[in-house]
């Protein structure tokens, strides 16, 4: 196995909490040189990359030191680096083959919201949507792995969990139990891995402070990496969605397996 921690997830799911915990608890990561993570669905970008070459080289390097990797993959590697070359998409496989992978999921319904308020910062339309529009319309990211199917956006979300989850190589994380016990979680995933926890674990989750949330822990070894943080709050899904759009987000997830009703919250 490689030195990996590899954090997948559905975005606005808890990933950047889950990549700063993990690099600034674990002592393969707690050096004095700072470690970066780096988001493997990069080698997408033709900006960062010249050639397969270019991508091929860095990845040679990138899996020799200590490195925890991001990822929004689904569990079909061949489907989502399809736009890759075979020889890129092979590495690209074999990285995810034998690194520790960590999945963050969380209530979808609180993904949904998320991603909401996450795209009205950049995109117009999402901006003159209500909620109840934004949630009906058709999934419009990572489409190059469709493969021609229209999904609906509760519906991906399913597709994206249930697909993880039902893999025995990963180390599935409830982003609530982070927020509930961030220890608990931290000891499986070193149990998991066989990396060792720091003596004093760094606390990065969020405790309210007056009308702020916070962080718990300024005591930070690797820097936060979280791009927007909104505010995370399990169960802020009920203020959002109507009685019609819980219905909706049912019936989609139905669609996909009623076995993810017992992740929601």
């Amino acid at each position: 196995m490689y030195p990996i921690i590899m954090v997948l997830s559905h975005r606005r799911s808890g990933t950047h909490l889950t990549i700063d915990s993990i690099t600034n608890n674990f002592e393969i990561f707690n050096s004095a040189e700072k470690k970066e993570y780096f988001t493997l669905d990069h080698v997408f970008n033709k900006s960062k990359f010249k050639s397969d070459e270019d991508i091929l080289n860095f990845l040679d390097i990138l899996v020799t030191s200590p490195t925890v990797l991001k990822s929004h993959s689904i569990n079909d590697i061949t489907r989502y680096f399809n736009n890759c070359s075979s020889l890129v998409r092979n590495r690209v496989s074999e990285i995810f083959e034998n690194s520790h992978k960590v999945y963050v999921y969380r209530d979808g319904r609180d993904v949904m919201v998320s991603l909401y308020h996450y795209q009205k910062s950049f995109n117009e339309k999402t901006r003159e949507q209500t909620f109840s529009q934004f949630l009906r319309d058709p999934c419009g990211y990572d489409k190059h792995c469709h493969a021609g199917k229209i999904y609906s956006k509760p519906g991906f979300w399913g597709e994206h969990v249930n697909s993880w989850l039902s893999d025995e190589n990963v180390e599935g994380v409830r982003y609530q139990d982070f927020i509930e016990d961030s220890e608990s979680v931290l000891k499986r995933i070193s149990s998991r891995t066989n990396f060792k926890l720091v003596d004093e674990l760094v606390d990065l989750t969020m405790r309210k402070d007056g009308e702020n949330l916070v962080r718990k822990n300024q005591r930070l070894i690797n820097k936060r990496t979280s791009v927007s943080f909104r505010g995370g709050r399990v169960g802020d899904w009920s203020s959002t969605f109507s009685d019609e759009d819980v219905v909706y987000f049912q019936e989609e997830l139905n669609l996909v397996s009623s076995s993810l009703n017992k992740i929601l919250d």
